[in-house]
């Protein structure tokens, strides 16, 4: 399986609802960060921008309310992961 699709598979689990946004953070920040294998550049892409849309998930009101320019609730994250989803699937 070509990495890319390992990420769309994850992503895909998230956005089905088969695993929770604190579960996906989790596992998709790691994966991210513990890549060792090259990824094509364009899904490199897609998958550099949805690190940092995980990376700025909070279920903390608070700071979405401080900062909502920053900060993705877990709705907004799931229609970023979507879209990340949508490209990986036509143009990866």
């Amino acid at each position: 399986m070509p990495k890319a699709d390992e990420y769309l598979s994850l992503i895909t689990s998230y956005i089905d609802g088969k695993i929770d946004t604190k579960s996906f953070s989790r596992m998709y920040l790691e994966k991210f960060k513990n890549e060792r294998s090259e990824l094509p550049e364009d899904a490199f892409e897609i998958l550099d921008r949805l690190f940092g849309d995980v990376d700025s998930y909070t279920d903390d009101e608070e700071l979405l309310a401080s900062m909502p320019s920053f900060y993705l609730s877990a709705e907004q994250l799931k229609e970023q992961a979507a879209m990340a989803a949508a490209e990986l699937a036509n143009g990866v």
